[in-house]
C-alpha cells in the first residue's frame, strides 16, 4: 500500500537519518521545498507492507521550480499529460519478491487520478532488472540513450497509462 508522506514526516526522517553528503543534503532541501512551493505538484511516497517500510519514490506531476536535480530529468517532466517517477527504490532485503511491481501498479493508479496519460522514468542502462520490470509494464525506451557525468548512461522509459 502507498503512503503519502507529509512534510513533517519527511523532516522527522531526515533528522533520524542525518547525512554529511552534500548531494543528499541538496536533495533533501529540494524535496522539502516541494511541499510549500506553488510551482511544484509532487508527492513523496512510501510503499508499505502493513506497517513495514518497503521502498519509496517521488512522483512529480509538475515542476516549474526544478526540483529535478539532473538536467535529463527536466525532459521527463512538464510534458503534456506526463508525470515523472523519481528515485523509485525498494529495500535490498525486499527485492525479487514482487514489491517493485506492486508499487508501480499503485503509482499508475495515482497517476491516472491526476490525469496523467504517460508515466516517465529514467533508468541506469546498467540496471537490467529495473528495465525488465518496466518492460513488463509495456514501458518502452523513448528518445535516445543519454550520458551524464554525474550518473552515467541513462535510458528514458515511458509507460502509456491509457
Amino acid at each position: 500500500m502507498i503512503k503519502i508522506v507529509s512534510k513533517n514526516e519527511l523532516i522527522d526522517f531526515y533528522k533520524k537519518y542525518p547525512t554529511d553528503n552534500s548531494f543528499e543534503k541538496r536533495r533533501q532541501e529540494l524535496y522539502l521545498d516541494m511541499y510549500d512551493n506553488p510551482l511544484v505538484d509532487a508527492l513523496y511516497i512510501y510503499y508499505m507492507d502493513e506497517d513495514e517500510y518497503i521502498g519509496e519514490c517521488v512522483l512529480i506531476f509538475r515542476d516549474e521550480r526544478k526540483i529535478c536535480e539532473f538536467e535529463y530529468e527536466k525532459d521527463l517532466v512538464n510534458k503534456k499529460d506526463a508525470c515523472l517517477i523519481k528515485n523509485l527504490w525498494i529495500r535490498d532485503d525486499k527485492r525479487g519478491v514482487g514489491y517493485f511491481t506492486k508499487f508501480l501498479n499503485e503509482i499508475k493508479i495515482l497517476a491516472k487520478k491526476k490525469n496523467c496519460r504517460f508515466l516517465n522514468s529514467s533508468v541506469s542502462k546498467d540496471n537490467i532488472h529495473a528495465i525488465d520490470v518496466y518492460k513488463h509494464f509495456n514501458a518502452y525506451e523513448f528518445d535516445k540513450e543519454h550520458f551524464y557525468d554525474d550518473v552515467g548512461k541513462m535510458l528514458f522509459m515511458q509507460i502509456n497509462l491509457q
